[in-house]
């Protein structure tokens, strides 16, 4: 009995814990970040100016493969990292476009998504969808697997909805063949934008949001990403002016419907992102302003846990900027300098709604004790594309 106890009372501890679910990962030489000193050390050069966005996604089985895409003011950067034993190595890194109005250029990189969405007409290829914010544009570009380059596929200025005025984060979402969402957030229009293309069907445009702190309006929106739930989708929204994460529904009909609203407090946020985890079912906020990742539920009534203060330590962040989860792994760029630049965790696992039955012992002993939890984190982490 004494040790049936101990471990219910273990349990009961975990679950009340308020952070360490976010666990450093050592990706890189035995470090979870990637500084401007590693790199200007072990690659002979500073790589990045502004690091913004990046999103990774294995792209090769066998060897284990990792395509990440970086966005970085006026270029776009993209590496190959192979792993083995648990660490990765790099491989070679590639720069794409510079500084300009035409194609292929940019002006001001933010958001960043690799589309895994199988194509019927590009097999094996991915398409990488680039938020070109003060080109007031979406950049589409096609990434070659057999000669491991970049191309230029497109811009997108507009939709039926209207042209686009400072879009900063962009994601996407595979539903099957050629067919995915496409979300863009519109922080110029206190709008997002969600196109869904469909083969042979035709394409869908749907705007949500105007100026305005009201339900159904948005105030410089930084970040948005939809995923599947039980009935339609959800979509939640980094609502940075109103210091907000807001939670939309919406339907096979397409219509959105305003659900609920989570208030970071009355200051600012600065640049935030906001991702998901589909499967243990939490939702993700990191803000620059508070250095800090707010780790929330499903519906957005709980605050689960808060992670992170300013500074260059483990556990601190440098003015965070974007967050991307793949699998059971997330990583964030921070302010790039000697000291920080991009960090790299563990989803770890957490033991949740812990209760046995019966709740009460019996001193002269008894047998049958049925010890309940919910486990999440980790290998359960789903993916989709960000």
């Amino acid at each position: 009995m004494r040790k049936i106890r101990f471990l219910i009372l273990t349990v009961i501890f975990l679950n009340t814990g308020t952070e360490g679910i976010l666990v450093p990962y050592p990706l890189i030489n035995g470090s979870n970040r990637l500084t401007g000193e590693y790199t200007k050390e072990n690659w002979g050069t500073w790589i990045f100016t502004r690091c913004e966005d990046l999103d990774m996604s294995l792209i090769r089985k066998t060897p284990k493969e990792y395509l990440s895409v970086h966005a970085d003011m006026n270029r776009i950067f993209y590496l190959l990292w192979e792993e083995n034993s648990g660490m990765r190595k790099f491989k070679w890194r590639k720069i794409f476009g510079k500084k300009g109005r035409k194609d292929g250029e940019f002006r001001g990189c933010k958001g960043v998504c690799i589309d895994t969405t199988p194509r019927q007409n590009n097999p094996g290829d991915y398409f990488i969808y680039v938020a070109d914010s003060r080109n007031d544009r979406i950049v589409c570009l096609r990434y070659h697997k057999k000669d491991e380059k970049m191309h230029f596929v497109c811009n997108i200025n507009q939709t039926p909805r209207g042209k686009f005025k400072n879009p900063v984060d962009v994601s996407t979402l595979t539903l099957g063949e050629d067919n995915f969402f496409l979300l863009i957030t519109d922080k110029g229009n206190h709008r997002i934008v969600l196109c869904h293309y469909v083969p042979g069907s035709g394409n869908t445009y749907i705007s949500y949001g105007s100026e305005g702190e009201e339900e159904g309006k948005f105030y410089y929106p930084t970040s948005a990403v939809i995923v599947p739930a039980d009935e339609g989708y959800r979509i939640y929204v980094a609502d940075a002016g109103n210091s907000r994460v807001v939670l939309l529904n919406m339907d096979e009909n397409y219509q959105i419907s305003w659900v609920r609203t989570v208030k970071i407090g009355n200051v600012y946020l600065g640049d935030c992102s906001v991702e998901v985890s589909v499967y243990d079912k939490a939702v993700y906020l990191i803000s620059e302003k508070k250095c800090r990742i707010y780790v929330y539920d499903w519906d957005l009534k709980h605050m689960i846990y808060w992670y992170g203060s300013f500074g260059v330590k483990e556990g601190q962040f440098n003015r965070p900027r974007y967050l991307t989860i793949y699998e059971g792994e997330a990583g964030i760029t921070e302010e790039w300098c000697n000291t920080s630049g991009i960090q790299y965790f563990w989803l770890d696992c957490e033991v949740r709604n812990a209760s046995c039955n019966p709740n009460v012992f019996n001193p002269a002993g008894i047998c049958g004790i049925i010890i309940s939890y919910t486990l999440t984190g980790g290998a359960f982490r789903g993916y989709y594309n960000k």
